[in-house]
């Protein structure tokens, strides 16, 4: 046989085992890939991620106890499959995982006890696809302190939110004035009052003038204030609101205006004012209809002088108060202001000739 044909023969051999390699047994081959492939799968899925944050503690009481403090939590590491990175997260940011245990205290111990609480994987909320676990929890055990619930009787405090524009609050009376509030005998001993939620008043519509009589609907909050810290409470009572508005009073100053003395016809004394004290300014505020139409000589300011004799035991001044005189017929409705409010004089002999 020549060299070019035992070449030939050996490439057709050889071509022949590789189109064997890749193509023989196409069933077997496809079905180690599929095999490979959901080994590999599941291995992924498999493979644990995780996870150390505080995780809030659901506490569930015995009827007629109470938690004495605020929300608890404990660290935790977590592990779940890492293929469920994405629904972990989304669980966790809507609070869908926490711990939950109850709690039964001794009813014949003491108002105040301090339980001992084991906690573990029992004791998870979780989405049951997930497969979140339990791998560490921190403190363990957990304590948890809790107090006797007792009802009282706690004064209203009405919160609203600011009144419509160019109206001014009066008053906010609530009914009824006090109400029933369930809570740790602790915290509501020393609670004063407990306070309802915001109560929207922005959208009145004020009548003319005062607006009276007008009851909206108030929620209580579920939280007394001690201290500047809130302390959770139970109160189902919904109480009305008496609200009464007013018009912002329209404001106007007065500059300047100059200080008399009010004496008798024959008052036998020289009074003078001291230097700087002789004039001041004058805040007016009332109706629009009744302040607009003011001037300054409207205005007179005056300091009575008619009972003040000289002071011969002492060189010091005396001291006056200011008093206002709004020259209008409806000056009751009227609030005088002077920057000034007392003014210093001496008051002397006449010089005789």
């Amino acid at each position: 046989m020549s060299t070019t044909s035992t070449t030939q023969v050996r490439v057709k051999a050889a071509s022949s085992r590789a189109k064997n390699f890749f193509f023989g047994n196409l069933t077997a081959k496809a079905m180690a890939l599929i095999m490979a492939l959901a080994l590999w799968s599941y291995a992924y899925r498999e493979s644990r991620q995780e996870e150390k944050w505080a995780v809030p503690v659901e506490i569930r009481m015995s009827e007629g106890w109470a938690l004495s403090g605020d929300e608890r939590q404990v660290t935790m590491t977590l592990t779940y499959p890492k293929a469920l990175r994405e629904e972990f997260k989304e669980a966790r940011a809507r609070g869908r995982i926490r711990m939950a245990t109850t709690v039964t205290p001794e009813e014949e111990g003491p108002d105040e006890q301090t339980l001992e609480i084991e906690l573990g994987q029992a004791n998870l909320i979780a989405p049951a696809g997930l497969k979140v676990a339990v791998r560490h929890l921190s403190p363990t055990p957990f304590p948890v302190r809790v107090v006797r619930e007792e009802t009282r009787m706690l004064p209203v405090e009405v919160l609203v939110s600011d009144p419509p524009s160019g109206f001014e609050l009066v008053s906010k009376r609530p009914s009824p004035d006090k109400v029933a509030v369930r809570g740790p005998r602790d915290v509501l001993s020393r609670a004063t009052a407990i306070q309802t939620e915001i109560v929207d008043i922005g959208n009145l519509t004020p009548l003319r003038g005062l607006t009276a009589g007008q009851n909206l609907q108030a929620r209580i909050a579920q939280y007394v204030i001690i201290d500047g810290e809130r302390h959770n409470v139970v109160c189902d009572k919904e109480i009305e609101v008496q609200i009464a508005l007013a018009a912002v009073p329209r404001r106007k100053t007065f500059t300047g205006i100059p200080i008399q003395l009010l004496a008798t016809p024959r008052y036998p004394y020289v009074v003078e004012i001291r230097e700087g004290e002789r004039a001041t300014d004058v805040d007016v505020s009332g109706p629009d209809e009744v302040v607009d139409k003011l001037e300054p000589a409207n205005i007179v300011l005056y300091v009575d002088v008619r009972d003040l004799k000289p002071n011969a035991d002492t060189a010091l001044p005396y001291t006056q108060p200011i008093l206002t005189v709004v020259e209008t017929p409806r000056a009751g409705e009227l609030t005088c202001r002077p920057a000034l409010k007392n003014c210093s004089l001496t008051i002397s002999e006449p010089e005789t000739e």
